[in-house]
């Protein structure tokens, strides 16, 4: 789940997150309907160069359908992806001070052994 936005994200340059997503979505809305369908969001996503497998962008679309009824708003989209990003976000500090422990501990036991 995580690696599938992991690659959506790089699509945004962190100043400019929330008008991008919305330009990201209008430039997706082939129909100019409102909404994504799943097959509006697949063709779209791999013309953007992202390089992931149908089924891994069908699994995305299902991400950002928070309503099930098989289409995507502006409001889901950007709303996935806000939730996406803080998540992802979360797991990089929680590994970050996780590291940081390990290397504690590490440091520590060396310490331990030189006295």
């Amino acid at each position: 789940l995580h690696l599938r936005w992991k690659a959506v994200l790089k699509l945004f340059p962190k100043t400019e997150m929330g008008s991008k997503v919305k330009d990201l979505f209008k430039k997706l809305d082939i129909d100019d309907s409102g909404d994504l369908d799943v097959s509006e969001f697949i063709v779209g996503l791999q013309g953007l160069g992202l390089r992931l497998k149908n089924q891994q962008l069908a699994a995305l679309h299902h991400d950002c359908d928070f309503d099930g009824d098989g289409r995507v708003t502006m409001e889901e989209f950007t709303g996935a992806v806000a939730k996406f990003k803080v998540e992802l976000e979360e797991m990089a500090q929680e590994k970050q001070n996780e590291h940081q422990v390990v290397i504690y501990k590490a440091e520590k036991s060396k310490g331990n052994k030189e006295s």
